[in-house]
């Protein structure tokens, strides 16, 4: 790797450790706050460089673009929690699906048991422990990666991170310089 791959990586590396943590600072997630990587890529010798931002989870595209409403035929039925923390399918909000097929169902024993759950707390005045509907209505995404990158863009940080880059490779190349045979060594 040359000088000046190992500088551009460097560089790659802390504007990719500045976009993660915007990007967790506007994610309403705990779970994708916890779970954002970036990789590197130099790319070959002198070619294009890129940051990868990476989230596990299938459900992490909605939370960030959003999604529109969402009706279900009749006869089919979908089950929330308003507390996450009182989801079975979940380890009780603990671990959520990576992807699709790591979705769970309920048994038919949890179902009543939240059901009766849900006829006491509605004698009580008190909101149910479990939601069954047919129909959601749309959720705006957070855009969390597309804000982040532009508080960064704004805030001149990656312009002075690249002109810093450049002074240290230009610094190296001065001193790598040998006067007496005139060759330059990265």
């Amino acid at each position: 790797m040359t000088l000046l791959d190992r500088v551009k990586e460097t560089t790659y590396k802390a504007i990719g450790d500045i976009v993660q943590l915007e990007s967790t600072g506007l994610m309403g997630s705990a779970t994708l706050r916890r779970e954002l990587t970036f990789e590197v890529d130099i790319g070959v010798p002198g070619g294009v460089a890129k940051i990868t931002l990476k989230l596990p989870y299938f459900w992490a595209k909605f939370v960030h673009d959003g999604r529109k409403r969402i009706d279900l035929p009749a006869g089919k039925y979908m089950i929330f929690f308003p507390d996450r923390r009182d989801d079975p399918r979940t380890s009780y909000g603990t671990n959520y699906p990576k992807t699709r097929g790591d979705r769970k169902s309920l048994s038919t024993d949890e179902y009543k048991l939240f059901r009766e759950e849900n006829r006491v707390r509605k004698k009580a005045g008190a909101p149910p422990i479990m939601v069954v509907t047919r129909s959601v209505g749309p959720v705006a995404g957070e855009f969390f990666f597309t804000r982040a990158w532009q508080q960064v863009l704004d805030s001149g940080v990656v312009d002075e991170l690249v002109a810093v880059s450049i002074a240290h490779y230009l610094e190296a190349l001065t001193e790598g310089f040998d006067r007496e045979t005139s060759v330059v060594s990265l």
